[in-house]
């Protein structure tokens, strides 16, 4: 009874999107799922909400054990694989089972970076933001003073929910000049620090963390600039790809680390697949493949590879390419990237509009009359219109171009000369 049609190594959401695709095309197929974690599926990006208290524990899971159970999935949960041989197709647990499989599709996910030869980075009071159950402590814990270490989107949505929380002192951390350098320039970033600051959240930047101190627990942090007290440490510095169940089998690795699969989600291997956040996909926009540790990706991946399995895709159903689009909240405003930013283009020449309001913000970046990124803090406006045309690659010509059809809305007003247009080289 160890025999399976399709075994999925992970039950985060590209695990669970590829057994349900896959049962929703074949009812006879015998599909496994084997999750390390002691809980079902959930939603990660969820978990801010919780910690916040604007949502309940349980409305942050996206299937129960009977939900596996009414599609006559098998669930295997607190399980890890410690071995797999693909010539032999077996699998073997640390429970000392072993498994045979048709299909086996590795959706192993990706743990947060920690600094653990730093000094005071194992003392009780370094948290991550992963798990339920680390969220579960956020939410619950004894936290009277918190520092967040890092802005991407899980430090920037750590930070606000804390204090949302009612934790009285939350301050955040970022090693270079302005948060999130990789998606945002300095300007998006003072429009961000302007509402961290107004919901009472103290950042501090251009300070790397140096130390955590603490004889047998978190007393505080080191920077190179100053001492912060805390009792908590919430460390948001990324992400990295799990593989090493990956890589013990033969399955090629790609530059950065992650599991590299083509365009329908196939490793070197046969009959062995990959999807989420342990791969290497393609980018759509940078026309590379690139990690991208996205909800939204996960989702895509599984529900493709479940198709392909049961013959439902085929290989012209090909995975279109991942799509690396930042979006977070902070507070109560939103803040979105996509592409290049300035820093990115460094030595190049481009063209940037910018739309600078009171509370929002909203930037353009443009090359040989192709749209190369935009950036929004507090506002959405025209960034449908313009993540679209991006992903056309399609160039635009201001001096030609019709202002009273609505996609050109969000590229109206500026090229009109209300806002500032500047020139780069």
């Amino acid at each position: 009874m160890n025999n399976y049609d399709l075994i999925i190594v992970g039950g985060g959401i590209a695990g669970y999107h590829t057994a349900f695709t896959a049962r929703q095309n074949c009812a006879d197929m015998r599909i496994l799922v084997i999750s390390g974690e002691t809980v079902p599926t959930y939603s990660a990006p969820s978990l801010p909400d919780y910690i916040a208290g604007h949502m309940k524990r349980e409305k942050a899971f996206v299937a129960s054990e009977a939900d596996y159970a009414a599609k006559n999935i098998d669930l295997q949960l607190g399980v890890t694989v410690t071995s797999a041989d693909a010539g032999k197709k077996t699998l073997v647990t640390d429970k000392g089972e072993t498994y045979t499989y048709k299909h086996l599709v590795l959706a192993t996910g990706s743990l947060p970076i920690q600094l653990r030869r730093m000094q005071g980075t194992s003392l009780p009071g370094n948290h991550v933001l992963k798990t339920v159950q680390d969220a579960d402590f956020l939410a619950t814990g004894d936290i009277k003073r918190a520092v967040v270490v890092g802005t991407g989107a899980i430090g920037l949505e750590s930070a606000s929910s804390l204090k949302e929380r009612g934790v009285e002192d939350v301050t955040l951390v970022e090693a270079l000049g302005w948060i999130n350098p990789k998606s945002f320039d300095k300007k998006a970033s003072d429009y961000m620090v302007a509402e961290l600051e107004r919901i009472g959240v103290r950042v501090v930047l251009g300070e790397g963390i140096t130390a955590v101190e603490g004889a047998t627990e978190v007393t505080g942090v080191h920077t190179a600039k100053q001492f912060i007290p805390c009792d908590t440490v919430v460390w948001g510095i990324g992400m990295r790809p799990v593989t090493d169940l990956a890589a013990s089998m033969g399955v090629e690795l790609g530059s950065a680390g992650g599991v590299k699969v083509d365009e329908l989600m196939r490793t070197n291997l046969a009959d062995v697949y990959a999807v989420g956040d342990c791969t290497e996909p393609y980018d759509m926009f940078f026309q590379k493949y690139m990690p991208n540790m996205l909800w939204r990706t996960a989702t895509e991946q599984g529900m493709l590879v479940g198709q392909l399995i049961t013959g439902a895709a085929d290989e012209e159903d090909a995975y279109e390419g991942a799509k690396l689009l930042f979006l977070t909240y902070v507070g109560d405003a939103v803040a979105c990237a996509y592409g290049h930013t300035e820093g990115s283009l460094q030595g190049q020449k481009y063209t940037v509009l910018e739309d600078c309001q009171e509370n929002s913000y909203r930037k353009v970046i443009l090359q040989d009359n192709y749209i190369m990124g935009f950036q929004m803090v507090n506002t959405l406006e025209g960034s449908n219109e313009l993540y679209a045309q991006m992903l056309k690659g399609v160039p635009i010509d201001l001096e030609e171009m019709d202002l009273s059809d609505p996609i050109n809305t969000p590229l109206k007003y500026l090229c009109l000369g209300k806002y500032l247009l500047q020139m780069h080289s």
